[in-house]
């Protein structure tokens, strides 16, 4: 069974209902393969334009750890993309469209062309970087997420203390 709308297979004994509204805390791999993310990050690759070296290194890991810090909470209550998993489906969507909509701009606005073809891997990272942070906010003061631990029952948790995977 999966839940509608999200993208993959999420087994029907990890819905919320299931669940009582809780959900497993996952590792980035897993979560890449539960939501099948590998398309939305072949496509952040190939519109990133950086070789296969740079984006191993400088996109891979921090796309791992805003799956992890995402992990499968929803990107709304009740409007777009509020299933499991949905914030993480949300943001990488984004980060392509924005990838996307980078190609052909030349930044910064007004500077020397040498200047912007210098630069436009590092514009074109931090066009990267902005959509995947254009919706972290939503964890610390939409949502009221709570975990257990070994150390905690249904403690509140706070993303600028550690991601969920951490704790």
């Amino acid at each position: 069974d999966s839940v509608p709308g999200v993208s993959g297979a999420l087994p029907a004994s990890e819905t919320p209902s299931a669940l009582g509204a809780r959900l497993p805390v996952l590792d980035a791999k897993t979560l890449n393969t539960r939501l099948e993310m590998g398309s939305l990050i072949a496509g952040i690759r190939d519109h990133s334009h950086a070789s296969a070296d740079n984006f191993q290194r400088h996109y891979a890991p921090v796309i791992d750890r805003f799956l992890e810090f995402a992990q499968l909470l929803p990107a709304s209550e009740s409007h777009h993309h509020a299933q499991p998993g949905g914030m993480a489906l949300h943001t990488l969507e984004t980060a392509l469209h924005a990838l996307k909509r980078r190609q052909g701009m030349m930044l910064p606005p007004g500077a020397p062309t040498e200047a912007q073809q210098r630069a436009q891997h590092r514009w074109t990272y931090a066009v990267f970087l902005a959509a995947l942070l254009h919706d972290t906010g939503k964890a610390a003061h939409d949502l009221r997420i709570t975990y257990d631990s070994a150390a905690h029952v249904n403690a509140v948790w706070n993303p600028l203390v550690g991601s969920l995977l951490e704790l």
